[in-house]
């Protein structure tokens, strides 16, 4: 059809000429393209029929949460369908009917229609009149509170500045608990009177904090020193703030003619026509001189915008980190106030007499013009008064000058404030919104710039007052931790509204007992808070802070003496923590458990939990009515807490045992005797001390005290090496394995909670220790042989077939807690790894080239798993040699152990104190004190000085040490040596054990080693380090690599639970379940809906929101929207980088997705920034040597491709094939694809022979791999032919030129530039999409043989409708599409075949 679209507030038409559009086109495609190409506002579709209206609004409803005035309007809008969806997916799932989640549950929840009727929500637009300037309309929701609304105005720019004032309708005041739709008079079109309220002396420190938190939003501050929950993002630096931006026609290099604006549908070009435009461009595609297409940017002249960085190219193995905070593209914010800034006067605070007049606080306002303003702040509001620097007169000046904001007075002071004031806040709402908001829990960065220190007298009276860090609203209080963790417990959760209330509220306290806990961690350990039993040994402390219980995680009293000693305790410490998520999952209303928190910092661990009412009161005895305080000695029980005890069976496939009572009477136990319940003054029952909740693994137990009796027989009893040696003989199996176990023995899955308890035959005991049942010895016995014989293997077959390939070591973490491994096996996990390649070479023939690519699929596995041990043995030598180090040492210590680490140099004997202190000493004329070398080293250890007897040698002694005696790494791997005495020699050895397991040759071994600032990252971040934002040089061997001065700070390391919205969770799940059954638009709403639920819970920033915002991104890019897919993707890349950090794995992965939209966009500037960073990024977590690496490669060098900059697009193809090769095997179907790309991009180059020898290295493989008459060996012959013809033209014409022969009478030269939809779908190709045209019939086909391999294996190259395949979600598919990614088993090629076909 052909259109013409006029405006209706003109009536200019928008179009100069008529526009075709395909009658299949979506209206919110053509809403978008109008919105960016014209820079319109959104608006309503009118005149479109009542069926595509009611499609388009349910799709844009979902596309993103607005953080705006109506951004509550999204998030309860459609509670009602929500519930209907997670109602009715019992009733859809399993048997296969027709009807929608949503229509079931329509008769499903019949019974709550008229709750659901009175709590519907309905939007309306309100205008807002301010004291001064002019109003403005905003939509607000009727469920949303005035105190909400009171937030967003002072969120808004133009209403930023004022804090104090009240809402006014009609001549009355708003309460600000009140929700909107409890108002009488408020209407559609209403108009709010913000009103100017009286100060207080809170109100008015609260007024000149938040204008200072104003004054620095748009500097990255907060995130680099860790406050406030802020945290990092670059994506819009990385961009220059252009993504979202509309673009001119051609104002951006492209290919066919194609301009780079944000239409949508500007890369949907007619694969038939060429991209409409002839494909004419400057590479001369038709010409018949023979030169061939331009290498763009390789060629002299200016830079081109599209050249990559030094560190992005390929080779580049140990990174720059400067790159990683580009703060140089970010810009110099705006100064409004000099080096003084605002803050309290020296005056501050008020006498008694000024009291008495309305002084409140006394401010100091330092102007760019080098003039000094005191203020005083009153009940009216700020106005300035005759101070000055050396006179106390606190009259007000002549004339006076009130204003009721700080901000009004200040602009009337200073026209530099004025000026500058203006574009802080244009500065500040050009940031994304999601920049802005806080994270929910504090993430830090490894590196930070050095920070100006300046004044800051808040932040000073702060500190010395020793604020706590309770809310505002709640002055001179300390909040009640554990009555609101169990009031938001008990909250009603009938309804999915009241769920969603209580999650929200769970959550909320969860994250803010957290951030309380880290602070209270720090603190004690820094000396601000003292011990409630000072008199003890500083290791057997404990404090109370905040209504905050803080232990150490040291052994008291010998506790843990027969069982590890302080080791046995750190681990107590983890396993209770399982224990608590396991309770807490469990959700049981009447047991309740501790909020616990544990932090790692300065190398200590510090265990914060909630107190338990009336527990300080009273003696511990006669509150536990459940369990044991002396260890067994003494034992109670409770029939009530045993009733409650009873349904943890079911999630724990735990059984009860029997004990002897303090009558001596056999008494029926529920749990392990150090497991109590204690019943609280509140009435409650506690459930606490949950270390021995799950069973012990025995393959860790060599103690028969833990274990009296052995397997019955043989057949049971664990192979060798085990049972093993291990410093502490608490390790417990996960409750990962407990229900991979229970399912492979043919039992229900384990949280299903239709299981009843007597058709569950896989029972532990609930006690080992004091077991007599053989049977109950067998089973433990029998699942401990489950996760070495079949859970281990699983996982490194996973692995090293790429089905699961982590990218650095919290990623491989979680691949082994998934599988229900524990990272202790990690030493047994590269052990196998050497046995089974051995086994491999062994049975290897010498034409086997399929089991040698085998053989080298898990190259990039063993770099991963040494580094991953290599930081954990780290991480355990430097809790023993952090021990007690005072705090004039912190700095010199940790300065110390890094170069121990690091550095080639000798490590001399650190000075334990400062250079001024050592020049005080130097002055005084008595007798020095013995040096701390004179000393043994127990004097050493007490005086928290063990780190100073250590270099680099004895350093690493500790780690092989370590790596041997924790982990049982084999002595046959290199690396395991106590010669080794330096990082240097430690990446050789390693080099020689790649070199010997794999086969590689130098090349190949550079490409594998160790990355050092990889190293490095992974050292900071476990360790909790802060270090100064430069280049650090390793390799020198006359000068340390790190000084004092780079240890900028240390930061607490932080483990909690939490808390899950079970309802979104679950919507998610049936989202992706309609999605790979090819149902599209129901998937994409359900995912919306678990989108708003995940907000109203969590907020914008959380990592489940990003999963959610990612899988829009991509079905919007499957379904054509690549406008909505990219600002769907930015909002997961911002979210991934405040969350998980700016240099994490999952935020590299989203800016590949990032950059992939956007060349759908035709921004390639954009694209390829974003690549280049994706690409630093992932080297810097796991070097090149990795699956994802050649993907990345091969992205880049097509888009480089794109802009004519055929060189380096070559390096980077290159590149790719080189990893596929060593990865997948030179006859793998990856490495078919990567000549295949290398022979385009040859031929563009008109290098015809380079062309036919790629183009036939790829035909050969497609004919070995997937026969003579698959349609890829199809294209691939017809590209031979196509280049052979073509190589022969060329040769003759060359041979006449050369002879002086006129080139008259041959064919011209075909040189096929390919054009942005070509391009677009080999991308696709590279990231494992392809778009399949299917039949209702083909497509009935496919799914049932996907059907009959359920039960298999899933191999890598396996087959989906649509994918768009998720690292951390379930694979999404759509009826349109099908991907198929990687090489995979035997029987993927034969898939491939099926479904291609």
């Amino acid at each position: 059809f052909t259109f013409s679209f006029r405006r209706e507030t003109d009536s200019h038409n928008l179009n100069s000429e008529p526009s075709p559009i395909k009658g299949k086109t979506r209206i919110q495609h053509i809403k978008n393209i109008l919105v960016s190409k014209f820079v319109m506002p959104e608006f309503n579709g009118d005149g479109v029929n009542g069926h595509d209206q009611e499609e388009t609004a349910t799709v844009a409803n979902g596309n993103g949460v607005n953080l705006e005035s109506d951004s509550t309007a999204s998030k309860s809008a459609s509670l009602k369908s929500t519930a209907a969806a997670i109602n009715g997916h019992s009733a859809t799932s399993n048997g296969g009917d027709s009807e929608t989640a949503v229509a079931v549950a329509k008769d499903a929840n019949a019974e709550d229609e008229d709750s659901a009727s009175k709590e519907k929500e309905f939007q309306f637009s309100v205008s807002f009149v301010p004291p001064s300037g002019e109003s403005f309309s905003m939509h607000v929701s009727s469920q949303e509170l005035v105190q909400e609304i009171h937030q967003i105005l002072t969120d808004r720019e133009d209403c930023c500045h004022r804090t104090c004032f009240s809402l006014s309708l009609a001549g009355k005041q708003l309460d600000n608990f009140v929700e909107l739709k409890n108002v009488p008079e408020l209407a559609e079109g209403c108009s709010i009177r913000i009103v100017e309220e009286m100060y207080n002396v809170k109100e008015a420190k609260s007024h000149l904090r938040h204008i200072q938190d104003i004054l620095r939003s748009t500097e990255p501050i907060d995130a680099y020193l860790g406050r406030e929950q802020m945290s990092l993002s670059f994506v819009n630096a990385v961009t220059q703030n252009s993504l979202l931006s509309p673009r001119p026609p051609g104002s951006v290099t492209s290919i066919g003619g194609i301009g780079g604006g944000n239409g949508s549908d500007k890369s949907r070009q007619d694969k038939n026509g060429g991209g409409n435009s002839g494909g004419a461009n400057s590479s001369g595609a038709n010409s018949s001189s023979g030169g061939g297409a331009n290498s763009g940017a390789s060629g002299g002249g200016a830079k081109s915008p599209f050249e990559p960085p030094d560190y992005a190219l390929p080779g580049s193995h140990d990174l720059p980190v400067m790159p990683l905070h580009p703060l140089s593209l970010t810009g110099k914010p705006p100064i409004c106030v000099s080096n003084g800034g605002l803050s309290f006067s020296q005056w501050h605070p008020p006498p008694p007499n000024r009291k008495l007049h309305g002084d409140f606080i006394y401010v100091c306002f330092h102007s760019l013009e080098d003039k000094v303003f005191h203020i005083t702040g009153s009940p009216r509001g700020f106005y300035l008064n005759r101070c000055t620097e050396t006179v106390f007169d606190p009259r007000p000046s002549q004339p006076l000058l009130l204003f009721h904001s700080l901000v009004d007075l200040c602009r009337h002071l200073s026209n530099g404030f004025k000026r500058n004031w203006d574009l802080l806040l244009k500065v500040r709402a050009a940031k994304h919104p999601i920049e802005r908001a806080p994270a929910p829990y504090q993430v830090y960065s490894w590196l930070s710039p050095i920070l100006e220190q300046t004044r800051d007298s808040l932040a000073k009276e702060e500190w010395a007052g020793g604020r706590l860090g309770w809310e505002e609203a709640l002055p001179g209080q300390t909040r009640e931790w554990n009555e609101e963790l169990q009031c938001t417990k008990e909250l009603p959760a009938k309804l999915l509204a009241n769920r969603v209330i209580r999650e929200r509220a769970s959550f909320k306290a969860n994250s803010d007992l957290v951030a309380a806990a880290s602070r209270a961690a720090v603190a004690v350990l820094d000396g601000h808070v003292p011990a409630i039993n000072p008199v003890d040994p500083p290791t057997q402390r404990m404090y109370i802070w905040n209504n905050l219980f803080l232990s150490l995680g040291y052994d008291v009293k010998g506790h843990y003496a027969d069982i590890g000693g302080d080791s046995a305790a750190l681990a107590a410490t983890s396993a209770d923590l399982r224990g608590v998520r396991a309770v807490r999952n469990l959700d049981h209303h009447q047991l309740h458990c501790l909020g616990t928190v544990l932090v790692d910092y300065r190398g200590v661990r510090v265990t914060v939990q909630s107190i338990v009412p009336g527990l300080l009161d009273k003696d511990q005895e006669q509150a536990v009515i459940h369990g044991s305080v002396d260890f067994g000695k003494t034992i109670v029980t409770d029939e009530k807490f045993s009733e409650l005890l009873q349904s943890l069976h079911r999630v724990l496939m735990s059984k009860p045992h029997s004990v002897l009572d303090e009558s001596d009477k056999p008494r029926l136990f529920h749990t392990s005797v150090e497991c109590k319940g204690i019943r609280g003054s509140d009435g409650r029952l506690y459930f606490l001390d949950l270390l021995r909740l799950f069973p012990p693994d025995v393959a860790f137990l060599t103690d028969s005290k833990d274990l009296p009796l052995t397997p019955s027989n043989e057949e049971l009893r664990l192979p060798a090496p085990f049972p093993l040696q291990h410093p502490h003989r608490l390790g417990t199996l996960r409750p990962e394995l407990l229900q991979a176990f229970a399912e492979a023995r043919g039992q229900l899955p384990l949280f299903n909670t239709d299981v009843t308890l007597t058709r569950l035959s896989v029972r532990f005991s609930s006690d080992y220790a004091s077991t007599e049942l053989q049977s109950d010895v067998d089973l433990l016995y029998e699942a401990s042989n489950f996760l070495l014989a079949h859970q281990i293997p699983l996982l490194i077959h996973e692995l090293a077939t790429h089905s699961t390939a982590p990218a650095d070591g919290p990623a491989l973490a979680r691949a082994f807690h998934s599988h229900g491994v524990n990272l202790r096996y990690l030493g047994f996990f590269i052990n196998r790894l050497q046995t089974d390649l051995s086994a491999q070479k062994q049975q290897q023939t010498p034409n086997s080239p399929a089991e040698s690519a085998a053989e080298r699929a898990s190259v990039y596995l063993f770099p991963l798993a040494i580094q991953q041990l290599l930081v954990r043995s780290i991480k355990h030598v430097w809790r023993r040699l952090m021990a007690g180090v005072e705090a004039t040492n912190l700095a010199t210590a940790v300065c110390h152990l890094l170069n121990c680490m690091f550095s080639q140099a000798p490590v001399p004997q650190p000075a334990l104190f400062s250079d001024e202190l050592s020049r005080v000493r130097r002055k005084s004329k008595k007798k020095a004190s013995p040096s701390a070398s004179s000393h043994g080293n127990a004097y050493l250890f007490d005086q928290g000085l063990a780190f100073v007897q250590h270099n680099s040698t004895s350093f690493w002694g500790c780690i092989i040490e370590e790596l041997t005696n924790y982990y049982h790494v084999s002595s046959n791997f290199e690396f395991v040596n106590k010669s080794i005495g330096s990082l240097e020699e430690f990446e050789t050895a390693c080099s020689r054990s790649l070199a010997r397991l794999y086969g590689l040759n130098a090349d190949e071994q550079k490409l594998a080693s160790l990355s050092k600032y990889s190293l490095l990252r992974s050292v900071c971040v476990t360790l909790g380090i802060q270090l100064a934002l430069r280049e650090y040089s390793f390799d020198s061997t006359k000068h340390l690599t790190f000084r004092e001065d780079d240890i900028v700070s240390l930061f607490p390391v932080v483990k909690c639970v939490h808390p899950k919205a079970s309802d979104a969770y679950q919507l998610f799940h049936i989202g992706q379940q309609r999605i790979s059954a090819g149902q599209l638009t129901e998937g994409q709403e359900l995912i919306c809906e678990s989108l708003n639920l995940l907000t109203s819970v969590y907020g914008p920033v959380h990592s489940d929101t990003a999963s959610c915002q990612r899988l829009l991104g991509r079905l919007s890019y499957l379904l054509g929207d690549y406008g909505m897919a990219l600002q769907q993707q930015q909002k997961a890349v911002i979210i991934s980088e405040k969350v998980f950090g700016i240099d994490s794995a999952q935020a590299a992965a989203d800016y590949a997705h990032l950059g992939l939209y956007a060349f759908a966009l035709g921004q390639f500037d954009n694209a390829l920034a974003l690549m280049y960073r994706c690409r630093y990024l992932s080297v810097l977590c796991h070097g090149e040597l990795h699956p994802e690496t050649p993907t990345i490669d091969s992205n880049i060098g097509l888009m480089l491709h794109a802009v004519e900059d055929l060189d380096r697009s070559l390096q980077y193809l290159t590149s790719a094939l080189r990893i596929n090769t060593l990865l997948y095997g030179p006859r793998s179907l990856k490495s078919a694809l990567s000549h295949h790309l290398i022979a385009r991009t040859h031929s563009c180059k008109a290098d015809f022979r380079a062309a036919l020898q790629a183009e036939k290295e790829c035909y050969t493989i497609y004919r070995e791999r997937l026969g003579e008459e698959n349609e890829r060996t199809k294209e691939s012959f017809d590209c031979i032919t196509h280049l052979t013809r073509q190589a022969v033209v060329f040769e003759k014409r060359v041979r006449d030129l050369q002879a002086g022969k006129k080139a008259g009478g041959l064919c011209p030269l075909q040189i096929q530039t390919p054009n942005l939809s070509n391009l677009l779908e080999t991308l696709n190709l590279v990231n494992g999409i392809f778009f399949i045209q299917l039949s209702s019939c083909d497509l009935d086909k496919i799914r049932a043989h996907l059907a009959s391999i359920a039960d298999l294996q899933q191999p890598e190259g396996q087959a989906a409708v649509a994918a768009a395949a998720d690292d951390s979600s379930a694979t999404a598919a759509a009826a349109s599409a099908a991907a198929v990614e990687g090489e995979g088993e035997d029987n993927s090629a034969a898939l491939k075949q099926e479904v291609l076909d």
